[in-house]
């Protein structure tokens, strides 16, 4: 996420998903957010911040980063997986921050 100004060891700042729309309305293309992917009934899991953007058939999750071994997530608006991959959005990025004192250990 470096391209958004997230690097690595900042803390990302957000806000339950069902929460943030409940107070401010929908996700939109180009929102921030906090994804979680999960496998096996949920054994294996991941959290990452992507670029959401809206389709017709589909939203897409970008990463925002010079880094090509991060990929885009695609998921279709049936959410019917082609994997044993369940992909959610669980919040929206806020704000991101650096921990400057802990830099100096």
């Amino acid at each position: 996420m470096n391209q958004a100004g997230i690097h690595d060891g900042m803390w990302v700042v957000g806000a339950d998903a069902g929460d943030y729309v409940d107070q401010y309305g929908d996700i939109v293309t180009g929102d921030l957010v906090v994804v979680e992917q999960s496998r096996y009934q949920g054994s294996e899991r991941e959290i990452t911040v992507k670029e959401i953007h809206f389709f017709r058939d589909r939203y897409e999750l970008r990463p925002v980063s010079d880094n090509e071994e991060h990929e885009p997530i695609a998921v279709p608006h049936d959410h019917s997986p082609d994997d044993d991959r369940e992909v959610k959005i669980i919040g929206i990025v806020l704000t991101a921050y650096a921990d400057l004192k802990s830099r100096r250990k």
